[in-house]
């Protein structure tokens, strides 16, 4: 098919947030796209759509542009995924308050970007041995904005992991039951889109889930043993493991993005 570029239009992708578990206070990652998969929109976003190192708004929330920005950040993607790594601004008002609400709504919270269209072509996609005719391919895009929405269009998009550094314990053990529990439906949802095109796991994700499990067992046994001494000594032991278990996470989050 003819390579088109179409007249600029404005658009909006899906996405979900990641607040950093270490780095200063409101700091981000957050994966905005996923690659060479046909979205709620019947569009392909194609490797290299992105320009990598553009530095971006994050806007208010539901893309309401009459509204002041509440961060910035710049973006980056590989083979399966673009992402950004931004911060929301904490000296402003609207950024203070944005930031807490995404990291209070956990995986409640979607995202989505606003961009216009650069290059495009039209053809016929195969996914998961299912055909897609007429597919509109994206290989070029200009993004605006990164912003909180209530819902969007992308594929596998979940929270992988909420900053927890600073606050106290009982939040902070809240906080990463969340993390885990987005994990858990963010390996779902890629052994079932692994399975559908007849792929398995790549060994760099089996060796990261294999972290990841030990994590989960040394965890589960120093839990086993507080709850059954109820000591305060192991609160110690247990902080220490909650933040290694949290790093695991984030590292498997990071080997098994789609």
């Amino acid at each position: 098919m003819p390579t088109i570029t179409p007249a600029v239009e404005t658009e909006q992708r899906a996405l979900r947030l990641e607040l950093k578990a270490d780095g200063t206070e409101g700091e981000f990652s957050a994966t905005f796209s996923t690659l060479n998969v046909v979205d709620h929109h019947g569009d392909v976003t194609r490797p290299g759509a992105f320009a990598d190192g553009a530095e971006v708004f994050v806007g208010a929330y539901m893309h309401d542009i009459w509204q002041l920005p509440v961060g910035k950040g710049v973006i980056a993607s590989d083979d399966e995924r673009a992402w950004i790594e931004g911060a929301f601004w904490l000296d402003t008002p609207n950024g203070e308050a944005t930031y807490r609400t995404v990291k209070n709504a956990g995986g409640l919270m979607e995202w989505s970007y606003i961009f216009t269209v650069e290059r495009a072509s039209y053809g016929t996609h195969e996914q998961g041995g299912v055909k897609h005719e007429e597919v509109r391919f994206l290989e070029q895009v200009d993004v605006w904005s990164v912003d909180p929405v209530l819902r969007g269009a992308g594929i596998d998009t979940r929270t992988d992991g909420i900053k927890s550094r600073g606050g106290p314990f009982a939040a902070h053990a809240l906080q990463l039951a969340a993390a885990a529990e987005g994990f858990l439906g963010r390996l779902e949802t890629r052994l079932a889109m692994r399975a559908s095109e007849g792929r398995e796991l790549s060994a760099v994700d089996r060796e990261r889930l294999e972290a990841l499990d030990t994590g989960l067992v040394e965890l589960r046994a120093l839990i086993e043993r507080a709850l059954r001494a109820g000591a305060r000594d192991d609160q110690v032991d247990i902080e220490r493991e909650l933040l290694r278990f949290q790093r695991s996470l984030a590292a498997g989050s990071g080997a098994l993005a789609a």
